[in-house]
């Protein structure tokens, strides 16, 4: 398994402007499918990303302490970092 270090990890995002009120969005443009589990054990939070609005793919925002921009996750991740996170 290749572990992934919270600063070597490439984050791909979209700045893009919703189309009626003009606000900026954060969009994942491509998505990471296995992240260790020592980063996410630093996950503070996550949001949800829905291919059915404003943005093109389904994704997880991982928000991790130290890290000023989120990772972006397939959805598969939530499980694991949800199973890491019972283990608390």
């Amino acid at each position: 398994m290749r572990h992934w270090h919270p600063h070597s990890i490439a984050v791909s995002f979209c700045f893009c402007l919703h189309a009626r009120a003009a606000i900026p969005l954060l969009c994942c443009i491509k998505v990471l499918r296995n992240i260790s589990p020592h980063v996410l054990v630093r996950v503070e939070r996550w949001d949800i990303q829905k291919s059915t609005g404003a943005c093109d793919i389904n994704a997880v925002l991982l928000h991790l302490r130290g890290l000023k921009k989120p990772i972006c996750a397939s959805p598969m991740v939530l499980q694991k970092l949800k199973r890491i996170r019972r283990m608390e």
